[in-house]
């Protein structure tokens, strides 16, 4: 779920949602996510939008390997809501990806 900032600006971010990554979960222990969205409208029709993620987690994973894992995983979500918004924009259906495994 996506909900505008207290702030009443140009921001929107996402509840905390649990990690489901098995592998992840197993290296990290229980790990919930967030997204941050920053819109800053340009000249003419253009957006710029920003992603900011927010990663919870019991232990420490900043220097641990488990943190690449999240950072690749963010990355590829990342992409794939660009790439709907572009499909969505072009006016195109957007074909739904959902496997029932890891809730991005």
């Amino acid at each position: 779920m996506v909900e505008p900032s207290r702030a009443g600006d140009q921001r929107l971010r996402t509840r905390w949602k649990p990690i489901r990554n098995f592998i992840f979960r197993r290296l990290s222990g229980d790990a919930f996510g967030r997204c941050f969205v920053n819109l800053q409208p340009l000249p003419g029709d253009s957006v710029l939008v920003t992603f900011q993620a927010g990663l919870a987690t019991r232990r420490d994973i900043e220097h641990s390997p488990v943190k690449l894992l999240a950072d690749d995983s963010y990355a590829s979500a990342a992409r794939d809501w660009q790439k709907a918004v572009r499909e969505l924009l072009a006016g195109r259906p957007r074909s739904r990806k959902h496997d029932g495994g890891d809730d991005r």
